[in-house]
């Protein structure tokens, strides 16, 4: 999972504005050339394919490192500092520029893995065309003859935005804001959906937010929706925080999925907003067996949960009945309190 949270202060800023080059970029076939600053001074060949290549590469854990990429070698990436690693994935921050233009310089965020469907993922939202979708600057692959590893590894490019949603949950200056991003991010999940894309991992560390603008970044689990119908193979996607557990003994729906993980997201974001009221929501809501009902309910509640229509909707699903097996409010509250945002917060007081 693709957790940047766990990698930035909440100081910090996490991905920049996205930018374009007149250069050509990434080519997912192709091997770039790997020469680490600190290793590796050999003036690399020129390949028949017109990318360069070398008959070692360096990982990029071993110190700074630079990728020459794209027809003739034309962009280079800069490798800077790793921020966090994991099994699956390191993230580092990094640079690139263009070989005739090196006054100008643009901050990314790379990923670095050794599974494939990090760039599958991105690959299949490239038809979405959605603002609140990140959209990668490149992708690569460096075959395994060429790696210390043996085997292939993929490095995704991705621009550096300001924030995750997470940290913006906690800075957010009133619910309006909220409810904004909020909207944005559902916007973004209908768009997938209806390119029949499930995103399978929806949680506030999956998102960015820059100048309120948010935008989803992790796809590692997406998938056609027509090849998530088996729920033993979604159960361990999504954090456990979020994931559409209950209904273990019905069909499993993606798209309801995808949704319910949204609605929970947006219900422990109004706790850390407003505790109680939430939980007086939360119990009043406790016997509506349709998302009617619920919406009734929350139409009555002015001023602290007044939101659009689509906001409704999404809460209404997540409250209701039909959408799921209710917790308690006691329980529900324990389970949020087991959050990372809400031990990141209380840590913080």
């Amino acid at each position: 999972m693709f957790i940047l949270s766990e990698c930035f202060p909440r100081s910090c800023s996490a991905f920049a504005q996205p930018f374009s080059f007149t250069a050509p970029l990434f080519n997912f076939n192709s091997t770039p050339f790997l020469s680490s600053d600190n290793k590796h001074n050999t003036t690399p060949q020129h390949s028949a394919d017109g990318w360069f290549s070398h008959d070692e590469q360096p990982e990029p854990s071993t110190g700074p490192s630079k990728f020459i990429y794209g027809e003739k070698g034309q962009n280079i990436l800069s490798i800077d500092n790793p921020l966090t690693a994991s099994a699956s994935n390191t993230l580092y921050t990094g640079s690139v520029y263009n070989k005739t233009n090196k006054k100008t310089t643009h901050p990314v965020v790379v990923k670095h893995s050794p599974y494939k469907e990090m760039i599958e993922g991105f690959k299949l939202l490239e038809n979405v065309h959605s603002p609140y979708v990140v959209k990668s600057i490149g992708y690569f692959k460096v075959s395994a003859s060429k790696t210390r590893s043996g085997q292939d590894e993929y490095f995704l490019i991705m621009p550096y935005l300001d924030q995750t949603l997470d940290e913006y949950m906690y800075c957010a200056g009133d619910i309006k804001s909220l409810y904004l991003v909020f909207e944005q991010l559902l916007d973004a999940i209908v768009a997938m959906h209806s390119h029949g894309i499930a995103h399978h991992d929806i949680n506030p560390r999956n998102a960015m937010v820059q100048n309120e603008e948010a935008k989803w970044i992790d796809f590692d689990h997406a998938t056609k929706i027509q090849k998530s119908s088996n729920r033993h193979n979604c159960m361990g996607f999504a954090a456990q925080d979020y994931i559409d557990a209950p209904p273990l003994k019905t069909p499993y729906s993606p798209h309801k999925a995808d949704i319910f993980s949204m609605g929970m997201m947006l219900v422990y974001t109004l706790i850390l907003q407003n505790e109680s009221a939430t939980l007086d929501v939360w119990e009043n809501t406790q016997n509506c067996n349709t998302r009617q009902e619920v919406a009734d309910v929350l139409g009555c509640l002015e001023g602290f949960w007044n939101t659009s229509e689509e906001m409704i909707k999404l809460l209404s699903q997540v409250l209701c009945k039909d959408a799921r097996s209710r917790l308690s409010a006691r329980v529900f509250l324990s389970r949020f309190q087991a959050t990372p945002e809400y031990r990141q917060i209380v840590g913080s007081d």
